[in-house]
């Protein structure tokens, strides 16, 4: 019956692709490499319910939201897994789950690493869930950019600041040190919700103007939670720093009125503007 049943998903996946599945079906399958003689599917669906938000299971026309479900489960520890004490997820399937993740980290990070971040949103969001997903609660990370907007090599990570000037002055040598001419924050709340406090808000003015005075550019501020995101730049808080915006262009000035009675010389006002 159980084999009969791998290998309809099997088919099912190879046919229609990772979009006729739901959630709890490829994490069944993702179990069932480990374990291939137990029902996984039970498995599955007890591992959703233990960390899935309720918000995963809001439908968008009579379907949950893909990756809603999964992300939770696949980005646990490995230590958290085998708290949770679901019969059958023990070391083995913990550390198959973690490989996932840091393989799906190693993806995204080659991804964002050729292309640039400012032009895909979604994979900096997609690469900051992975990175960071399991840093401590409360901390800062930093990502590096190049003058094409591309990722440098290693975020920073470091814990929220309460004075926010050594933080700034560090970020700021750091990114001197290494080239870059953009930065972006990201804070993760993980199950919280995403909200930035007064803080935040003193942290982004004061790195914007402290990166701005070596003409670096703070692009955005981004704080990440599983039920939703927000991005400060989108708020209206970051514009472009003074050194990236274009000088005003002069108004070009008008040829001398000629004066009465008297007839121009159009080639004497073409030198004239040409002077």
């Amino acid at each position: 019956m159980r084999a009969g049943h791998r290998e309809r998903l099997r088919q099912r996946y190879l046919s229609g692709g990772p979009r006729a599945f739901l959630d709890h079906e490829i994490l069944e399958m993702l179990l069932a490499q480990v374990d291939r003689r137990a029902d996984t599917k039970a498995r599955a669906y007890s591992l959703i319910e233990a960390l899935a938000p309720p918000s995963a299971f809001a439908t968008r026309a009579s379907r949950p939201l893909l990756g809603a479900q999964l992300a939770p489960v696949v980005l646990a520890d490995p230590e958290k897994l085998r708290a949770l004490g679901v019969k059958g997820v023990g070391p083995s399937a913990s550390v198959h789950l973690s490989g996932v993740r840091s393989a799906s980290a190693r993806i995204a990070a080659t991804a964002i690493m050729d292309m640039p971040v400012l032009g895909n949103w979604e994979a900096a969001v997609s690469y900051s869930k992975l990175t960071f997903s399991n840093a401590p609660p409360e901390s800062v990370h930093v990502l590096y950019l190049d003058y094409r907007h591309r990722l440098l090599a290693r975020p920073g990570t470091f814990a929220r600041p309460e004075d926010p000037q050594p933080f700034c002055r560090h970020v700021v040598q750091t990114a001197l040190r290494r080239g870059a001419s953009g930065l972006i924050l990201v804070r993760n709340e993980g199950s919280s919700p995403a909200i930035p406090a007064k803080r935040d808000f003193t942290l982004t003015e004061q790195l914007k103007a402290a990166a701005g005075h070596n003409n670096i550019l703070l692009h955005d501020y981004m704080c990440l939670s599983d039920f939703g995101d927000i991005s400060l730049r989108n708020m209206g808080m970051l514009e472009l720093a003074e050194a990236y915006r274009p000088a005003p262009l002069l108004e070009p000035k008008a040829p001398p009125k000629p004066a009465e009675g008297h007839t121009p010389n159009h080639g004497s006002t073409l030198y004239e503007l040409q002077q």
